[in-house]
């Protein structure tokens, strides 16, 4: 056997039973692997301590594993990939390409034109012959684009996080039973950084009592929903729903609570209540106009895709009050979108 072991590699006969070595060419490391505490923790079953991970064997030789970088689709460089991209866009100060605007592009994307080509275009309401064409929708948005096109201000949107709002569907189980959730949250600049807060939920599965309770949150630097936390579906508020962590520490100072989000915050930190996935996002943007855009995010392959508006909002002065046509924004939130500024 042992003339027959060496071309083969490590090529063992157990009885009957012939043991080849693995066939997947090493990955090579550009940077050597840091070894950890738990890099040389003893395989389950195995009664030793050998290392797990860490370098391939140099007795394991072959070519390497080769990764190539294909160019971008076309239509991936229209996709708008953030919400700042989508306010660069709206403030006419990145193309499609990233790059800003000059006498060319100008020409190429008229300002009117590039506004309109950020709703989304498979919405319903858009389209004459979906059946469910609203010709007044379509005259709200044309309307959108042009007052952005003849905007006088020398940037549409100069801070647009100070007034960006969420609403966050999360599936949950609340004792075994599936269940949904509605979070919703605004962006609050502290300490020289912006970072989102819970200011209502909506949990109907729960028992709602009949006042509210001021609450002094304790406040953590460890503990906070970044402020791109939409970008990742908020990943940050599933992980504090999954750590039990007290909700109501992620609620702005002096806000009341309702005794449905108390009610809520108690039984995460019970563990009655257990996050089982993002099921949406929408975000609302206040142009501190007369404006409100909903966003969503349109993930699919083609150029009018990512962060679209979804939803077009107007302001309507009435006596000493704002109501906002059509009347589609979720009770938590009009307080601070049917307001001027």
């Amino acid at each position: 056997m042992s003339s027959l072991s060496r071309p083969l590699g490590w090529l063992v006969s157990v009885g009957c039973v012939w043991l080849l070595p693995r066939l997947v060419p090493p990955v090579r490391l550009s940077v050597p692997p840091v070894q950890t505490a738990a890099d040389t923790l003893p395989l389950p079953d195995s009664g030793r301590g050998a290392p797990v991970g860490g370098r391939a064997d140099s007795s394991e030789t072959g070519p390497a594993v080769v990764v190539r970088q294909a160019a971008a689709e076309p239509w991936m460089r229209h996709q708008v990939h953030f919400v700042s991209d989508f306010v660069g866009r709206l403030n006419y100060q990145l193309t499609p390409d990233d790059q800003p605007f000059d006498s060319t592009s100008r020409q190429l994307y008229p300002r009117q034109q590039y506004v309109r080509m950020l709703f989304d275009e498979q919405d319903v309401r858009l389209v004459p012959r979906s059946g469910r064409y609203s010709p007044l929708y379509e005259a709200r948005a044309d309307q959108f684009a042009e007052e952005v096109s003849t905007d006088t201000a020398q940037v549409y949107l100069s801070d647009p996080f100070e007034r960006l709002f969420a609403q966050v569907r999360m599936a949950v189980e609340y004792r075994g039973k599936p269940e949904q959730i509605q979070f919703f949250l605004k962006q609050f600049h502290e300490d020289d950084a912006y970072l989102w807060r819970i200011i209502g939920v909506q949990a109907t599965f729960l028992r709602s009592a009949t006042r509210s309770v001021e609450v002094a949150p304790a406040r953590s630097t460890r503990l906070f929903i970044a402020s791109n936390a939409h970008e990742t579906q908020f990943l940050d508020l599933f992980n504090h729903l999954r750590a039990r962590r007290n909700l109501l520490a992620f609620v702005p100072g002096g806000y009341r609570v309702s005794a449905e989000a108390g009610a809520l915050a108690q039984a995460v930190r019970a563990g009655a209540v257990v996050p089982t996935g993002v099921e949406d996002v929408r975000l609302y943007l206040d142009t501190r106009r007369r404006w409100v855009l909903g966003l969503g995010r349109f993930v699919r392959e083609t150029e009018n895709s990512g962060w679209l508006i979804a939803d077009l909002f107007e302001k309507v002065p009435g006596g000493d009050t704002m109501t906002v046509v059509p009347t589609g924004l979720p009770a938590p939130l009009r307080p601070y979108l049917t307001r001027f500024p």
